[in-house]
């Protein structure tokens, strides 16, 4: 075995978060990508985030002369409210994501300037053991089977091939240009310029991109709210919001419910700064400043113009 070097690298970026980093993903190798890997000398290495794969510089050609499938991990999502705060546009449980590596026509001007590859998303329905399906179905057993995955990633083995050196020196080239050295960014380069120097290529470098939830706001108030024409303001105006309507509910106690008029994205530290506001003698008259912002846990569903819609409740008490 050569020097280990890193292979590849699979970023999880998601929409919900300040930080822009996913969270609680774990990759499974599935079938006998973990018997592959391991003749190749390839380890695995992961944090919820990124999937690192470490190996020698010709793990890519072992892999091949073995076998040319598609490596493949199931992926799984672990932390307590995934579900409510990511978009999924699949069918579950009949359906799940499958990832899958960019054709390598498509590395272009993005990887020689350092910029991670987009992986490639798309919804597939879901075999199980005995269901005829068609032939773009993912077959699943075992525990899968009961216990589906969020996602599959397939990787085919030359993906596992360092970038040669002029692609690196192109990436280090962008990596250091304009970076101030008291950060993050000028330690990565470091690291960077190290492989290079060493005279090997660099990882490959892949991003997966999970949206956040986009859901109707309905706030709720509670108590007794006299004033006239509350409103539900948006100092950005960005957001806006049906006039209150009046509803009971089944304990005969009365609320004001008001709606947004579109979905809005749910966020970890939302950038929403709503108001709720009335009208006192021709004049708008703040009541609360800062409205609180939902989180992903209260979701409810409703129908709205006719269709089942997902909405975030806020209660405010008077």
């Amino acid at each position: 075995m050569s020097g280990t070097l890193p292979l590849l690298r699979l970023d999880a970026t998601h929409g919900y978060f300040a930080d822009g980093r996913g969270r609680g993903l774990q990759f499974e190798p599935a079938d006998d990508t973990a018997v592959r890997l391991r003749r190749a000398d390839v380890m695995s290495r992961q944090d919820g985030t990124s999937l690192w794969l470490l190996g020698p510089e010709d793990a890519s050609e072992q892999l091949m002369a073995e076998d040319t499938s598609p490596l493949r991990w199931l992926v799984r999502a672990t932390e307590a409210h995934f579900a409510l705060y990511t978009a999924d546009p699949a069918r579950r449980p009949r359906e799940l994501l499958l990832l899958e590596a960019p054709d390598a026509a498509e590395e272009g001007p993005g990887w020689t300037h350092g910029e991670p590859l987009a992986t490639v998303v798309r919804v597939v329905p879901v075999a199980l053991p005995g269901q005829t399906t068609p032939d773009v179905a993912l077959h699943l057993d075992g525990e899968a089977a009961w216990r589906p995955p969020f996602a599959q990633l397939r990787l085919p083995p030359s993906w596992l091939r360092p970038t040669d050196l002029p692609t690196a020196n192109a990436i280090l080239t962008a990596a250091t240009a304009g970076t101030d050295p008291a950060t993050n960014a000028a330690a990565q380069a470091a690291l960077t310029a190290a492989t290079v120097r060493r005279g090997h290529g660099l990882p490959r470098h892949l991003r997966w991109s999970l949206p956040a939830r986009a859901t109707v706001w309905r706030y709720c108030l509670f108590g007794d709210w006299p004033e006239d024409a509350l409103e539900v303001h948006d100092p950005a105006g960005a957001i806006s919001f049906h006039p209150p309507t009046a509803e009971r509910l089944d304990d005969g106690r009365t609320l004001l419910a008001l709606h947004s008029r579109a979905p809005i994205v749910l966020a970890e530290r939302s950038q929403a700064r709503l108001q709720l506001r009335c009208r006192q003698a021709g004049l708008s008259r703040v009541l609360v400043k800062r409205l609180p912002v939902p989180g992903p846990q209260h979701l409810a569903r409703e129908e709205i113009d006719g269709a089942a819609t997902l909405v975030s409740e806020i209660h405010v008490h008077r």
